[in-house]
């Protein structure tokens, strides 16, 4: 039997945060940047980044981080879209993460906040935390797409 890999993918128009999860192990996980100005090109280089980890590591779930929906610019659907055709094409199943929902992984005595939702998943998987510890120390917010799509694939492991 072939082994079974989720991909959480965290995306907004600039950045593209990826997690390969596999029983709880992580994988793999990369954070890609994509500067310039919103064009076909770039649309195609994040779409590109996302077929390679499917054929890479075939993967059978990918799971998406979903922000509220007055952050779902017109942009974000067209990727949203792209994303889920692409799933469709591969036969991949999808699911859909509210962002929220990752900070249930925090305990009940603990506040939900994003650094507990980096300090939660830095604990499941160690290799997070000098990650989460410059995140922490960064005046702007780097890794919280990387941490969200960990996150989104954490979740999806914890609810098989």
């Amino acid at each position: 039997m072939q082994e079974e890999y989720t991909l959480g993918i965290s995306f907004s128009s600039r950045m593209l945060g990826l997690a390969i999860i596999n029983h709880f192990n992580l994988v793999d996980y990369s954070l890609k940047l994509f500067k310039e100005k919103w064009t076909s090109s770039k649309e195609s280089k994040i779409i590109t980044a996302i077929a390679t980890c499917i054929e890479y590591y075939n993967i059978s779930h990918i799971v998406l981080s979903i922000p509220a929906l007055h952050y779902q610019k017109e942009v974000y659907k067209c990727l949203y879209q792209r994303i889920m055709k692409i799933a469709y094409e591969y036969n991949i199943k999808t699911t859909e993460v509210n962002k929220k929902d990752i900070r249930l992984l925090c305990g009940k005595a603990q506040k939900k906040t994003k650094r507990c939702q980096m300090e939660v998943l830095s604990d499941i998987h160690e290799e997070l935390k000098p990650l989460a510890q410059k995140e922490v120390r960064n005046k702007n917010k780097y890794y919280e797409m990387l941490f969200d799509a960990v996150g989104v694939a954490t979740v999806q492991a914890y609810r098989k």
